[in-house]
């Protein structure tokens, strides 16, 4: 260092051409090193995303009056009914099977009625068939003119203990007929110089997915504008 400081004295004393050779280098690298900060890319820098935020002041609490499901569940219910049999429907005495291809349509939508009454849930309605006999073939007809045809109404009556229901309660009841079954069944109350008569005794199994609410008043919350 001290010689630095000499060889600058000497040259200002002498007054020589040449600056010294530390002081050469010092400027040197002075310059490279503004060169350097110019070719470098500038640092982006990215301002903070301002979200809205929400406070106590502009919340509030409402009320209001809505539908809160109390009970949800999916149950089966049963439509049964015992109608005449088409003319030429025969059974197996024994059995009770029928002799000829009887087929069970449903022709409407299932009628249910709901109500309630003491923590029961009552349903009376029916059920709209079209029963189709294949008396003279045994495969089905392809035109039901050459069967016999026969419409027929089969009542549905069912009864559902729900704790915590009343009357004024919403129910919502989506059906799907899951089964028919018919058997063949004598009726004997005719003389026998008259011939035999052929009772059908429908059963339609029908699944319910039961939906049941209430309207209430609930809190929410809201922008108080």
């Amino acid at each position: 260092m001290y010689n630095h400081i000499f060889e600058f004295i000497n040259h200002l004393y002498n007054n020589g051409p040449h600056p010294p050779i530390f002081l050469t280098d010092l400027i040197r690298m002075s310059d490279k090193n503004i060169k350097t900060k110019a070719q470098s890319k500038p640092t982006i820098t990215h301002k903070p995303e301002h979200r809205h935020t929400y406070s106590s002041d502009n919340v509030i609490k409402k009320e209001i009056k809505a539908l809160v499901v109390l009970h949800k569940e999916k149950i089966l219910k049963y439509a049964e009914g015992v109608i005449p049999a088409p003319i030429g429907v025969e059974i197996d005495s024994k059995t009770g099977q029928l002799t000829v291809p009887v087929e069970i349509i449903p022709v409407s939508e299932v009628i249910l009625n709901p109500k309630v009454v003491n923590n029961l849930l009552i349903n009376e309605g029916f059920v709209k068939v079209k029963i189709i006999a294949y008396i003279s073939d045994p495969e089905p007809c392809h035109d039901e003119r050459k069967c016999i045809t026969k419409e027929a109404t089969v009542p549905i009556q069912s009864v559902h203990q729900i704790g915590g229901i009343y009357p004024d309660d919403d129910i919502e009841e989506k059906v799907h007929i899951k089964s028919i079954s018919v058997i063949g069944i004598p009726d004997n109350s005719l003389p026998k110089s008259v011939g035999q008569r052929i009772d059908l005794a429908i059963k339609i199994v029908l699944e319910v997915k039961l939906i049941i609410s209430r309207k209430e008043i609930i809190s929410v919350l809201a922008c108080n504008n």
